[in-house]
């Protein structure tokens, strides 16, 4: 089974880590986040941001990656969003005169 999610973050290795070790957590990230990390030279660091629309993504297996390598991370931040429910969404039916925020139904008279 897959979901759609969006992810977003970044990381920065303590000084004095190897570029083999570097390669290794940048693998194993982009591996659980499905997506490719990109290096940004002015301020040193990962960053990354992905919306999969079919992935499988989960916070677990991003906990278990960073449990693994957090000792060789200076910074690391990540926002995992499943986008399956909405957070905020307005419907409206013309007809049937109805207007829908937030999952609830309000009864709107003469719109």
């Amino acid at each position: 089974m897959s979901w759609s999610t969006f992810v977003v973050g970044r990381l920065r290795f303590v000084k004095d880590v190897d570029e083999e070790t570097k390669k290794k957590i940048i693998a194993d990230f982009e591996d659980v986040i499905e997506t490719t990390l990109e290096y940004d030279k002015e301020y040193d660091e990962w960053k990354f941001e992905d919306v999969n629309w079919s992935g499988h993504v989960r916070g677990e297996e991003i906990d278990e990656t960073f449990e693994k390598w957090k000792e060789y991370l200076h910074d690391f931040s990540l926002s995992l969003y499943n986008l399956d429910e909405a957070d905020y969404s307005i419907y409206y039916t013309k007809p049937n005169p109805k207007i829908g925020v937030d999952r609830e139904v309000l009864e709107k008279e003469g719109v």
